[in-house]
C-alpha cells in the first residue's frame, strides 16, 4: 500500500494518462480523485464518466457533446465530457464496458488533442487530463475484444494497480475504524468496534472489497444499540 500511494502520489504531479486496474469496490475512484487532487488541476473541474452506463447509441455525443438537430430529440446544444472536463480530470471509468466504434473516436480525440461534436463541423481543442480505469485484466479485455490494444497503450503510460482487500494485510481494520469515526461524526456518537468484529474483519475475505467492508459496517452500525459493535457477516449477501 505505500508502493500504491507513492505511485499516486508521484503521478500526480504530472500530466501523464493513468490507468487503474483492480477488482470491482477497491477504490479505483477515489484512487482517481486522489491524483486529481494533489494535481496541478485540482482547481479545475474533475468530471467521471461510468463508461458501462452509457447506451451505445448516446456514448459518442456524451463524450463530445452534440449540436441542436443533429439527431432525433436533439432539440438543443449540448456540451460533452470532454467540453466540461477542459483543464480539469476526465475519469473514464470501466472503460473496458465502452464499445469498440466509441474506442476508435476516444482514441483518435486523444492521439490529435482534438475532437469533433455530433453533427458539428469544427474541430475543438481538449485539454483534459485522462484517467481510465478497468477490472478486467488489460491484456484478456484485448484478447476478448473488449479493449483495442492501441488504446490500451494510449491509456496505459503508467497504470497502477490496485490490490483487493484481502492483500491489504491490516488495512481492512483500519479502513473499517475509519468508517466508524466517519459515521460518529455524522451520528454524533461515540461507538468502536468490538474485539470479535475486529478478528471477524482481519479473518474475512472481503470478495467486494472496501465497497462491502462499508456496508456491512453501515448496517450494523444502525443496527447497534451499544457502544461496541458487533458485525453481522451472516446478513451480507455476498459469500
Amino acid at each position: 500500500m505505500e508502493k500504491l500511494y507513492t505511485q499516486l502520489s508521484k503521478v500526480s504531479r504530472t500530466e501523464l494518462p493513468v490507468l487503474l486496474i483492480g477488482e470491482s469496490g477497491t477504490g479505483k475512484e477515489l484512487a482517481a480523485r486522489a491524483v486529481h487532487r494533489c494535481s496541478s488541476r485540482r482547481q479545475q473541474a474533475y468530471v467521471p464518466i461510468n463508461c458501462s452506463a452509457i447506451s451505445e447509441q448516446l456514448i459518442e455525443s456524451e463524450l463530445f457533446g452534440h449540436e441542436k438537430g443533429s439527431f432525433t430529440g436533439a432539440d438543443r446544444h449540448r456540451q460533452g465530457y470532454f467540453e466540461l472536463a477542459d483543464k480539469g480530470t476526465l475519469f473514464l471509468d470501466e472503460i473496458t464496458e465502452m464499445p469498440i466504434e466509441a474506442q476508435t473516436k476516444l482514441l483518435r480525440a486523444l492521439e490529435n488533442g482534438e475532437y469533433m461534436k455530433v453533427g458539428g463541423d469544427q474541430l475543438i481543442k481538449h485539454d483534459a487530463r485522462i484517467i481510465a480505469a478497468t477490472n478486467r485484466s488489460p491484456m484478456r479485455a484485448i484478447e476478448e475484444k473488449k479493449l483495442r490494444e492501441d488504446l490500451y497503450y494510449r491509456l496505459g503510460v503508467f497504470p497502477i494497480l490496485i490490490p483487493p482487500l484481502r492483500d491489504r494485510g491490516d488495512d481492512a481494520v483500519l479502513i473499517a475504524q475509519h468508517f466508524i469515526e466517519q459515521m460518529n461524526e455524522e451520528h454524533q456518537q461515540n461507538r468502536s468496534l468490538s474485539l470479535a468484529s475486529v478478528k471477524k474483519i482481519e479473518h474475512y475475505h472481503w470478495p467486494g472489497n472496501i465497497r462491502q467492508l462499508r456496508n456491512v459496517l453501515l448496517r450494523s452500525y444502525v443496527m447497534s444499540n451499544q457502544d461496541q459493535i458487533d458485525i453481522n457477516l451472516d446478513s451480507d449477501p455476498l459469500p
